[in-house]
């Protein structure tokens, strides 16, 4: 089977090829492949290329400079003295809410006890 046209209006022409027509065509795209590979000149580094690194303008990256350092944090005060962070639902019933400020990379975690000192939730062993 050889190439077949179809045309569709008058801009537009669609052409089938043959199997031998596809198959012929992919060996020359290859062989002017090989020719191009072999042209190029062959660069063997033993390093690594390494990136391109720029020094950041603030810790914390690109963008907007922070206007707030501190963001505040519900925590649940136990009778004990200790805090826990706050979950969904109410406290127990001899427990209380409160918010702490803290730093904005401070990670509270749940289900750790912390303890208030100075305005600063410090971790218990």
């Amino acid at each position: 089977m050889r190439m077949r046209k179809h045309k569709i209006n008058d801009d537009i022409e669609i052409v089938e090829l043959g199997e031998e027509e596809r198959i012929r065509m992919i060996e020359e795209f290859l062989v002017k492949k090989r020719a191009m590979e072999e042209l190029l000149p062959k660069t063997e580094s033993t390093e690594k290329a390494k990136p391109d690194v720029r020094p950041r303008l603030y810790d914390w990256g690109r963008g907007r400079p922070r206007k707030h350092f501190n963001k505040t944090v519900t925590m649940v005060h136990r009778p004990d003295g200790t805090l826990v962070r706050a979950g969904r639902g109410r406290p127990g019933d001899n427990e209380s809410r409160i918010k702490v400020k803290v730093s904005h990379d401070f990670k509270v975690q749940p289900r750790i006890v912390y303890k208030l000192v100075d305005d600063k939730l410090e971790k218990l062993a």
